[in-house]
């Protein structure tokens, strides 16, 4: 008998302010533990064992 090993990613969108996306990536590095992940079953706190990936989208502020 074998032991078959998997790797696994988490998906999930993480919402960080930010000047930049050099500047998002450098906050969500050194503070991901701070960030919550929006996945489709709800919320759950970020840690480590997210993967984070390629921008998902880039919302900007409207000035008044």
């Amino acid at each position: 008998m074998a032991d078959y090993q998997f790797t696994v990613t988490q998906t999930g969108i993480i919402c960080v302010e930010a000047n930049s996306e050099e500047e998002a990536r450098a906050i969500l590095e050194d503070r991901i533990n701070h960030f919550y992940v929006i996945t489709d079953n709800g919320e759950v706190p970020a840690d480590d064992s997210w993967e984070v990936g390629e921008i998902y989208d880039i919302i900007k502020e409207v000035s008044k």
